[in-house]
């Protein structure tokens, strides 16, 4: 179940970030990021709860992972994080701009 939630967070992130920089690269990729972004809510707290299980794995089961691994599954859990965290401080500060927040 945590594999599928760490692929699926994977996949998230490149549509978002491909339809956001990208958009002339792959038009299918941009429509996509925008029907996401009409659920914007949902889509941030389903994915904080995946983010946050999937640091709390990694945390709670650091010691049962082979060495080689301890260090590729922080990186990919540390890169998840920091691409929700950057995701959700950049859909408050659109949602103040364009005057969703009063």
């Amino acid at each position: 179940m945590l594999l599928a939630a760490t692929a699926l967070l994977i996949l998230f992130n490149i549509v978002y970030w491909t339809g956001k920089f990208f958009p002339d690269l792959w038009p299918a990729l941009t429509a996509l990021r925008s029907s996401l972004l009409a659920h914007w809510g949902l889509f941030m707290f389903l994915e904080f709860l995946a983010v946050a299980s999937l640091f709390i794995d990694v945390v709670v089961k650091w010691d049962d992972y082979p060495r080689a691994q301890r260090n590729m599954r922080l990186f990919i859990a540390g890169l998840v994080c920091a691409g929700f965290i950057t995701r959700f401080g950049l859909g408050v500060m659109d949602m103040y701009l364009v005057g969703e927040v009063q």
